[in-house]
């Protein structure tokens, strides 16, 4: 079974699992990751790179849920599943 804790980047850096990452302008505040089981959200330091990842390959994006800020796998919140085919919540 994978290293759900941390991981290798799409260049070679590790990274680990957050609760919550800041995001710049014009956020400028901490906002917490989704809670997956089967991956995580990251800050991805690539040049050409989406700012955050989700471990399973896809972008990550700040969505506003009402009670507040949360970034998210954007596969899993339009299809229902990280490009894996997982999708649990802790």
């Amino acid at each position: 079974m994978p290293d759900l804790q941390r991981i290798r980047d799409l260049d070679g850096r590790m990274v680990e699992r957050q609760v919550s990452i800041y995001v710049p302008a014009p956020i400028g505040n901490w906002v917490p990751c989704a809670p997956y089981m089967d991956h995580f959200i990251y800050r991805a330091y690539g040049t050409g790179r989406p700012a955050f990842m989700c471990t399973c390959g896809s972008f990550a994006s700040v969505v506003n849920l009402g009670s507040g800020m949360m970034l998210v796998c954007h596969i899993h919140a339009t299809e229902g599943q990280h490009t894996t085919g997982g999708g649990h919540w802790i």
